[in-house]
């Protein structure tokens, strides 16, 4: 009884773990998408803002 119990915690504790991390994995791709096309500017398109000289800043 204890086997299948212990063996669907893990799958839950597994399916927790990739909601966790799947935000972080995005913004490092983001971060090197960005880096690789272009800095700021590149990131804020990534992120839907403008750069701050678009903006009047």
């Amino acid at each position: 009884m204890s086997r299948p119990v212990a063996d669907a915690l893990r799958q839950i504790g597994g399916a927790v773990a990739t909601v966790v991390t799947l935000p972080s994995q995005a913004l490092a791709l983001a971060l090197v998408l960005a880096r690789i096309f272009g800095g700021a500017p590149a990131l804020a398109r990534i992120f839907g803002g403008a750069p701050a000289s678009a903006r009047g800043a």
